[in-house]
């Protein structure tokens, strides 16, 4: 049978519907690919080496909180880098072990533009966060994280110690957090989400 050609054209793509004996060829124009790097700095203004470093699309939704990773660690001068990224307007998140989390503000990346973004840690301080059911009682919560005024993830906590009071054991969450207004929000099996507006 004879082939069937088809070309698509702006961004939308598809379904298409194929006849049985026909074929189909889509002609897909690459777009051109922007580079982008990330300084990372302690609190004391020195390159830090060992960080987790995201490129987060402004137009992301909410839940998107790692729109596009960098594959890479940032190198022992405190530099991460990314060779293929689409242009458009992103803002970097870094995160390391002991710190808050950090944001630098929203920057577009151009295709052959010198596209550098600094962020620079902050000590922060430490909160702490049990959960208790509304008589009291410790609730267990699987998890609890903190965002920011913005809706952006500052830090989140998996980990937890044993704590206890007259009614029993509760398990101990542990946030590093820098000034700043936040929501820290306990999740829980069976129990609705819990939130408490902070200032630190």
């Amino acid at each position: 049978s004879r082939g069937k050609a088809i070309v698509l054209a702006g961004k939308e793509r598809g379904p298409i519907e194929v006849p049985e004996g026909q074929t189909l060829t889509i002609n897909e124009a690459l777009e051109p690919a922007a580079q982008a790097t990330v300084l990372v700095l302690d609190p004391k203004g020195d390159p830090l080496p060992r960080a987790d470093v995201d490129l987060i699309s402004t137009t992301a939704g909410p839940q998107d909180v790692a729109h596009l990773h960098l594959n890479d660690t940032p190198d022992q001068k405190g530099i991460a880098e990314t060779h293929s990224i689409p242009p458009g307007a992103y803002y970097a998140r870094v995160t390391s072990y002991g710190l808050p989390s950090a944001f630098s503000d929203a920057a577009e990346i151009r295709v052959g533009a010198d596209n550098s973004i600094r962020v620079q840690l902050r000590t922060g301080a430490t909160v702490r966060a049990e959960a208790f059911g509304t008589d009291g009682t410790p609730i267990f919560p699987s998890l609890v994280l903190a965002n920011d005024e913005q809706g952006r993830r500052v830090a989140l906590s998996m980990r937890h110690a044993i704590a206890s009071n007259d009614r029993g054991a509760s398990r101990r969450f542990t946030l590093r957090l820098p000034e700043g207004r936040f929501v820290p929000t306990c999740r829980a099996f069976g129990f609705e989400n819990a939130t408490l507006p902070l200032e630190v």
